[in-house]
C-alpha cells in the first residue's frame, strides 16, 4: 500500500486537473437528462424511441448484430 501512495505522489495524480471540465460538464449534462426524464415519463419514451431507431440504422448500415467485431 505505500509504494502505491508513493507512486502517487511522485507522479503528482492529485495535482492534475486536465480533463476536470470535460467531466464536469457531462456530469452536468447526465443530471440534466436524468432529471427531465424523471419529471416528464412521457419524454423519456420518445427518447428512447429515438435511441432504438438511431440503433437500428447503425446495424442496417454496418450489417451487423450490434455486436463488437474481435
Amino acid at each position: 500500500m505505500m509504494t502505491l501512495w508513493h507512486l502517487a505522489q511522485t507522479l503528482k495524480i492529485w495535482n492534475d486537473t486536465r480533463g476536470q471540465d470535460i467531466v464536469e460538464y457531462a456530469l452536468g449534462a447526465g443530471f440534466v437528462v436524468l432529471a427531465i426524464t424523471a419529471f416528464a415519463p412521457g419524454l423519456s419514451a420518445s427518447i428512447a424511441t429515438v435511441f432504438a431507431n438511431v440503433i437500428l440504422a447503425l446495424q442496417a448500415v454496418g450489417g451487423g448484430s450490434g455486436a463488437p467485431a474481435n
